[in-house]
């Protein structure tokens, strides 16, 4: 479809039968959270600004994070 200029991938994070899906880090206590599953190009197609690290490169690890 040539109209699609760009696109992105979005999963939500979440528990199917509680809601807010668990996040730990180096194995320590986990906790409740909200949030989504995005694919490295999110930034290309949604505007946030972020108050720590670069667009082109936050989601480039499969393990990494942003806080909004």
């Amino acid at each position: 479809m040539p109209e699609v200029e760009s696109y992105t991938a979005v999963n939500p994070f979440m528990d199917w039968y509680q809601g807010d899906g668990m996040v730990s880090f180096n194995n320590n206590t986990a906790v409740r959270a909200k949030g989504i599953f995005a694919d490295s190009n999110f930034f290309n197609v949604f505007s946030y600004r972020l108050t720590l690290g670069e667009r082109q490169t936050v989601l480039a690890d499969k393990y990494g994070v942003v806080n909004h």
